[in-house]
């Protein structure tokens, strides 16, 4: 048998009907769950739709001899960006909200999240190997338990790209362990959903960086690192910046790696204090814009500094992108004015994201074409978020202590061994970067927290299958 029997076509199609089972908490809650940012993803896509028409348009008036017409088409397209004060509509992910046009988020907002979910659950599918795939029912069973007990269903159905955080996790795993087994056809579409997943948040890019960085360095002391390795791990880590670069250069004429983002880093360190008292002791003196914008009237905190009336969202786009480049230069000073306090602050905000499972960030809304989004106040879905609340740490937690205790009694396999690694290292570098440099929130740790209760119940797949043959695992 195959060493992936579930990475099939028909793999696919299981993974889809599975995915509008893990969707449940959108009939449970009575309405759509999203964020503050979900609207702007969509409607970035539907902005990019219009860019694609005037483009099209334009290279129409070409063909036809009608050049002359054209005019100013280049800032034309950019102007699809800007609302009517100039500032820029779309100040998240240009990869993702494409993803979300294609799905046609315009139309049914739930299908690109169905979607993405399917994509995750056909990757996991590389790590049940052909004794897991043995004990279908022992996987149903497991499956039901995840999909009642666990975060994976709740974002399932939440209108983000974090649960291609989980994504990025399981790729890492698979390049340690499964890739050497996958047929190239398998290769090359787990290369690709990778490829979306990091490109869907500036923040995915760090974290994929680092972790399939420690693969391919740990591949290379066990001797098992291949120029094929090395390959898929760099393309998907470069697909995002690159892509931003081509986008931001046709739709901005401004090309960057993460166009239009928020400072958020600068944020962080202003809340937790570095950056904060830098800055309230050079302002309004120092030659910064950030200076120039706030003078002696240094904002105190996150939701200050981004999103008050009179924080940066007030700003000329002239005056924010200049505060965007100078971010780094202020954290750098910051950091060698108060270097015991951010490195403190760093970890402390990281060490707290580890534990923090919850719903505390997910709203539950209505959507109709002619109203779009309105947030749903109802207590029946806020009961069930409740509910939710307190029974996922225990079965998570619950998950993991059982993955410890059989991996301390040496039950098990070198792969799964390896790929516990993985998961817990990816576990670590997104409580840090995510944590660390943004913000504690409990959405940012429940997204990838369904991996340990998924990665038990293959194992246990597993042990149940060598019960009945003993032969050696890989």
């Amino acid at each position: 048998m195959t060493p992936t029997p579930l990475l099939t076509l028909r793999g696919m199609v299981i993974a889809l009907a599975l995915a509008m089972v893990l969707a449940w908490p959108m009939l449970a809650t009575g309405g759509y769950l999203t964020f503050a940012d979900t609207a702007s993803y969509i409607r970035g896509g539907e902005i990019i739709s219009r860019m694609i028409v005037n483009m099209l348009d334009i290279s129409s008036l070409w063909s036809s001899g009608g050049a002359e017409s054209v005019g100013d088409g280049g800032a034309g397209m950019a102007g699809e960006m800007r609302n009517e004060r100039g500032e820029p509509y779309v100040v998240r992910s240009f990869i993702y909200s494409l993803y979300t046009l294609i799905a046609g988020a315009s139309i049914w907002p739930a299908g690109f999240a169905i979607l993405q979910t399917a994509m995750t659950l056909w990757m996991l599918f590389a790590l049940v190997g052909p004794r897991a795939a043995s004990r279908p029912w022992v996987l149903g069973v497991g499956f039901l338990a995840v999909a009642a007990l666990t975060t994976l269903p709740w974002f399932t159905a939440y209108l983000m790209p974090d649960l291609l955080a989980a994504t990025v996790l399981i790729y890492a795993a698979i390049l340690m362990r499964r890739f050497d087994d996958l047929r190239p056809w398998q290769r090359f579409a787990l290369g690709a959903i990778a490829s979306l997943a990091i490109a869907a948040h500036y923040g995915h890019g760090p974290m994929a960086a680092g972790l399939i960085g420690l693969v391919l360095l740990w591949r290379l002391v066990t001797r098992r690192l291949t120029l094929a390795v090395v390959v898929a791990g760099i393309i998907p880590v470069m697909f995002s910046p690159l892509a931003n670069l081509g986008a931001s250069s046709v739709a901005l004429d401004t090309p960057s790696v993460a166009p239009l983002r928020l400072p958020i880093l600068l944020a962080r360190s202003i809340q937790d204090g570095p950056a904060r008292w830098y800055l309230q002791e050079v302002c309004p003196e120092a030659p910064l814009a950030f200076c120039e914008a706030f003078g002696d009237n240094v904002p105190t905190d996150i939701g200050q500094f981004l999103w008050a009336e009179n924080g940066i969202d007030s700003l000329s786009p002239q005056l924010m992108a200049r505060i965007r480049e100078e971010e780094f230069r202020v954290l750098a000073l910051a950091f060698r004015a108060y270097p015991v306090q951010q490195t403190a602050s760093l970890f402390r905000n990281a060490a707290q994201q580890t534990v923090m499972i919850g719903t505390g960030q997910i709203d539950v809304s209505t959507w109709s074409r002619e109203a779009g989004w309105e947030t749903l106040a109802s207590p029946r879905a806020r009961d069930v978020l409740s509910a939710f609340d307190r029974i996922v740490p225990y079965a998570t937690w619950g998950a993991g202590l059982l993955l410890i205790l059989l991996l301390l009694g040496r039950r098990l396999t070198r792969t799964e061994r390896e790929v516990l690694a993985v998961l817990v290292l990816g576990h670590l570098l997104n409580a840090l970067i995510f944590g660390g440099l943004s913000a504690p929130v409990d959405r940012y740790q429940s997204r990838i927290a369904w991996l340990f209760p998924a990665l038990a119940v293959i194992v246990l797949a597993r042990l149940r299958a060598r019960a009945a043959d003993p032969a050696p695992d890989r």
